[in-house]
């Protein structure tokens, strides 16, 4: 009885055996001529490559000032799970088609205010990070958490965003913001 509550448990926990593998399972003989007998059982479990990205927060930023403002430079730190041996790659893309902000405003008509995006290896340091090529895949980064989806509730990955003074003050004003939404993908590598 205590047998069959162990397999169930392990059946509910994700035991898979593995169909393309031939079964190994082998009865044994009755116990002959010293009284033992032998069976064999495969064991399998299929574990997939996962990855997991949490910490995101928007970036929204009030009335910028020409007098006494400069670039727009700040830095979401995140968290990155992988289960993957080979870490895993970054690739940014957007709802504008590029890295760039659009008025939200009819009245301003073709002006993109372009900005940056950078990725952290580090989510604690203040490094500069990688810059990101649009709809590209990053180098590979091995920084990931493999014990925590959550990463212990620490940061081990940074965004960073930089969007410069200059192309700031080029920008026609308008009353609503400047938008875009962008899309970080994590592949396991």
């Amino acid at each position: 009885m205590k047998t069959k509550k162990i397999l169930s448990t392990m059946t509910a926990a994700g035991l898979v055996v593995s169909s393309n593998m031939a079964t190994a399972a082998v009865n044994g003989t009755l116990g002959a001529p010293n009284g033992e007998s032998f069976g064999t059982k495969q064991i399998s479990v299929t574990i997939p490559k996962r990855i997991k990205i949490t910490g995101f927060e928007d970036f929204i930023f009030g009335d910028w000032d020409i007098e006494g403002d400069a670039d727009i430079d700040n830095t979401d730190h995140l968290c990155v799970y992988s289960n993957s041996a080979e870490g895993y790659k970054v690739k940014a893309s957007s709802l504008n088609g590029l890295f760039g902000l659009d008025a939200d405003d009819a009245t301003v008509v073709d002006h993109i205010i372009p900005y940056k995006l950078f990725w952290i290896n580090d989510g604690v340091s203040t490094a500069n990070g990688d810059e990101l090529v649009y709809n590209t895949d990053s180098a590979v980064y091995n920084n990931h958490n493999r014990i925590s989806a959550s990463c212990a509730g620490s940061d081990n990955s940074g965004l960073r965003l930089l969007i410069t003074a200059n192309d700031l003050k080029a920008a026609p004003g308008t009353d609503t913001a400047y938008i875009d939404v962008v899309t970080i993908t994590v592949v396991p590598n």
